[in-house]
């Protein structure tokens, strides 16, 4: 339009090229990435070097010519150990004040042994910016296996900024794969399960008033009476299997009742609900299933509920092991009944609810936990000839989405059958996808496809 100013660079030259990556606009500066990288020539090194070699940072932290150049760099060819210049430039990158600059040096460096050693001494696994540890963990899994990278990797998941985080154990189970002798004798040198009490009312239970022996105006404290259907009558009995009272549901006529406690929990952690039952005489009226303990909320007999008794049984401990999901708070029944109506009486005794030991999803302790001890015989050859990562124990329900990790971290290594391009992430200047490794098919300059579950997590 007459009256503005022309403010496009001019990228005719290597060097006005070189100079267009420093420019303020994104879209000059990865077209001129784009040409520089389509152009193939090396003679621009040095002064794309000099660029990843600058320690500036702009108002928000960002050195997005760096940025560029390193992925320049990668396009051309410079990274792939030819050029000592270039490597150096990008090794020295790994300590950049950007953080931005730190996470593409982890992205292009060459997977070798010399990479590795610098990755590590450089704190990159620590690194305050999650985007440079997720970075960091995949170049892990991409480069030789080292004893030093799984302990790495292993320490970085105890700490809860990690543990917590929505990507980072995927990318860290993919790591551990790729160290997997290691990354077990890591794990069962320093790891250390929680000593279960050996009393009834144990520091781990979140269930209140679990032996019923604290009582207001005759009824059990933290408890309440539940009528689903039919009719029962409640009372606390003055006999106990630990201590002096239990609860009690008695029904002459049938019903479907509960004695019912509301506790907090944690989402996405493996529980384990354990207590007594005694009964006298019970007996199904209808599809019941008995004497039981179950989780409310779940509606599910088998998966929700510990094995239900019938008819004269002595004090009997029951078990149910169960995730929470989404749920931050649930209902523990003292289940008489069940899905329909029961006869006779029955006692509850020694309730507990506890976090189940090493839980894979207790994000409080560990992002692997008890799991991980399943596969403790360490595997010799690689996970990419073996196919599906398979488990030495059995996976309870909660344990499903662990399983699926494994399965991932070993469905990466298998050679994928579609090609489709992926889009950078438009944080640190969106420069990561121009300059990626060569398709083994089209010869395209984005990056492989079996490179595409790392980079689904890198744009998340």
């Amino acid at each position: 339009m007459r009256g503005q100013r022309d403010t496009r660079p001019a990228l005719t030259t290597p060097q006005l090229l070189v100079a267009a990556l420093k420019n303020d606009n994104m879209l000059w500066r990865m077209h001129a990435q784009r040409l520089l990288v389509t152009r193939g020539q090396k003679d621009v090194v040095p002064a794309l070097s000099e660029l990843v070699r600058d320690k500036g940072v702009d108002e928000i932290g960002l050195n997005p010519a760096a940025i560029h150049a390193l992925w320049t760099l990668h396009g051309l060819g410079a990274l792939a150990g030819s050029d000592g210049q270039a490597i150096d430039a990008a090794l020295a990158a790994l300590k950049h004040p950007s953080a931005g600059v730190r996470r593409a040096a982890a992205m292009v460096l060459p997977r070798n042994q010399t990479s590795l050693d610098a990755l590590l001494s450089s704190k990159l696994l620590d690194d305050p910016d999650a985007q440079v540890r997720l970075a960091a963990l995949l170049a892990v899994s991409e480069m030789p296996p080292s004893e030093n990278a799984a302990a790495g990797v292993f320490t970085m998941l105890q700490d809860p900024r990690n543990a917590e985080d929505r990507w980072i154990p995927d990318a860290a189970t993919t790591a551990a794969a790729r160290n997997d002798a290691g990354f077990i004798s890591a794990l069962l040198s320093k790891y250390k399960p929680a000593a279960r009490a050996a009393t009834a009312e144990s520091p781990n239970n979140i269930l209140p008033n679990s032996s019923f022996e604290e009582q207001r105006d005759g009824r059990p404290v933290g408890w309440r009476t539940t009528t689903h259907s039919g009719r029962g009558e409640f009372a606390v009995a003055d006999l106990g299997h630990t201590g002096s009272h239990s609860a009690k549901i008695s029904s002459e006529q049938g019903g479907d009742v509960s004695w019912s406690a509301q506790v907090g929990v944690k989402p996405r952690t493996d529980y384990r609900l354990t207590g007594w039952i005694k009964t006298e005489n019970v007996r199904k009226v209808g599809g019941a299933n008995g004497a039981m303990l179950n989780v409310h909320e779940l509606q599910d007999p088998v998966r929700g509920g510990t094995k239900a008794l019938l008819g004269d049984n002595d004090w009997t401990q029951v078990q149910l092991d169960f995730n929470s999901g989404e749920m931050k708070q649930i209902t523990i029944n003292c289940l008489f009944g069940g899905w329909g109506r029961t006869t006779g009486t029955a006692w509850f005794d020694d309730i507990e609810l506890i976090p189940a030991s090493g839980s894979g999803r207790d994000r409080s302790r560990s992002a692997l936990g008890d799991d991980a001890l399943c596969s403790a015989r360490p595997r010799r050859e690689h996970y990419s000839n073996v196919g599906r990562v398979e488990s030495r124990c059995s996976f309870s329900r909660g344990a499903r989405a662990r399983r699926t990790r494994c399965r991932l971290a070993a469905r990466h290594f298998a050679p994928h059958r579609r090609h489709r391009k992926t889009d950078s992430r438009p944080s640190d200047a969106g420069a990561a996808g121009i300059g990626s490794r060569p398709l083994a098919r089209s010869g395209s300059t984005l990056g492989p496809d079996r490179h595409l579950w790392r980079e689904h997590l890198r744009h998340h």
